[in-house]
């Protein structure tokens, strides 16, 4: 029964999300190593078509739409759960601290945008200016997994920050893409998604269990996709309206992300960070790209988050205690980090040109690893420094 569904004991929250940033991290990798050996091999799994009539008509096509639209779903439920724990119950119950991630998530994607339309404009490339709003989104997993990195040196408050800014610009970078995108959304369609969360706010207070919140999710899922709104968002409306001080909150938040964490993320780094490397030559317009996308998403992200703490400081509502200084400037710099939103946003703005969508998947996993990288270094870089000094001494 879906409602007796446990999940096996999970390690420390760091440790755990550590070996998920890792998880990911060797998807994409293992992407990048068989694309580079085999393209068409990696081609005819990832993107063979299924004639299943059901999975077509909901725009589900390939290996790769049924891990980045149905599968990643749980994901996002995941995240809506933890989400509405913390905003009835944690720092984000306190709105004088919830106003700053979420005035840091709007600077961070407005600035990332500017830095690239403008990168764009200076090059004179089209694509860039097109794509402007292809690496606004932040991955939440890969950002928590390299907190957890940062160990001690990042306090508990500033994990709660960058989780309520990376979930906030990958909801907002996923209406723009609705809007932008090129897809025909469905008022009635609208209608019934309002109407299916209202159902599931209304009910989660009165019924008990776990099996009607997996299948509002298959419902909602379903609604997003013959709307026409990214389905895999449809796991957030589902996880935040569910009552957090329940005991089915309780149960379906570890089995959410336990399945999630562990395999569909890893799995999604798979289907979609395999490069056509024979597409990507370094003439023309596809340097550009690369660099264009990876110093929008770096200093874009860095610039526009601090900044954004800025304002909301100015009025009155202030980050998290711990969050100042060599942390803010780390989470800035951490937010670079982002894989699954770009990427489809990428594939909804440049359907046709697989040369282009590499050139920006490209730019986004170099953003990801120095983003990363300098974001450690930020944190941890003293510590580090410290013990050098000591092993001389």
């Amino acid at each position: 029964m879906a409602g007796r569904v446990t999940a096996p004991r999970q390690p420390p929250r760091n440790v755990g999300e550590a070996a998920i940033a890792a998880g990911v991290g060797l998807g994409a990798l293992g992407a990048l190593i068989w694309s580079a050996a085999s393209h068409a091999s990696y081609a005819t799994v990832i993107d063979g078509r299924t004639s299943l009539p059901v999975l077509t008509q909901l725009h589900v096509r390939s290996v790769h739409e049924l891990v980045a639209s149905p599968l990643l779903a749980i994901f996002f439920f995941g995240v809506g759960l933890e989400l509405a724990r913390e905003r009835r119950h944690g720092i984000l119950a306190h709105r004088r601290h919830a106003v700053s991630p979420i005035i840091a998530a709007l600077g961070g994607m407005a600035a990332t945008a500017i830095v690239q339309t403008g990168i764009g404009l200076a090059t004179s490339s089209t694509d860039l200016v097109h794509g402007w709003g292809v690496p606004m989104a932040t991955d939440v997993a890969l950002v928590l997994g390299v907190a957890a990195a940062a160990g001690r040196r990042l306090p508990p408050t500033a994990r709660l920050f960058l989780l309520a800014l990376a979930v906030t610009d990958d909801v907002v970078s996923v209406v723009v893409l609705g809007l932008v995108g090129g897809h025909s959304v469905r008022p009635a369609g609208v209608v019934l998604i309002v109407a299916a969360g209202v159902a599931l706010y209304v009910l989660s207070r009165r019924v008990s269990g776990t099996t009607l919140r997996w299948v509002f999710l298959v419902v909602l899922w379903a609604l997003f996709a013959w709307t026409g709104v990214e389905p895999a968002l449809s796991g957030v409306l589902a996880g935040i309206v569910v009552p957090s001080d329940t005991h089915s909150a309780e149960r379906l938040e570890p089995v959410a992300s336990w399945y999630s964490n562990r395999f569909i993320l890893p799995a999604f780094a798979l289907v979609s960070c395999g490069l056509d490397f024979s597409q990507l030559s370094w003439h023309g317009p596809i340097p550009g790209i690369v660099a264009g996308v990876a110093a929008a998403r770096i200093a874009g992200k860095t610039l526009g988050i601090v900044g954004g703490v800025m304002v909301a400081r100015h009025f009155g509502y202030d980050a998290p205690v711990g969050v100042r200084g060599r942390v803010l400037w780390g989470s800035g710099l951490v937010c670079s980090m982002g894989i699954t939103i770009p990427v489809l946003f990428a594939d909804a703005l440049f359907p046709s040109d697989v040369r282009v969508t590499d050139a920006f998947t490209a730019g986004l996993l170099l953003a990801t690893a120095v983003g990363a990288a300098a974001a450690l270094l930020v944190w941890r870089g003293p510590s580090l420094l410290q013990r050098l000094n000591r092993a001389r001494t």
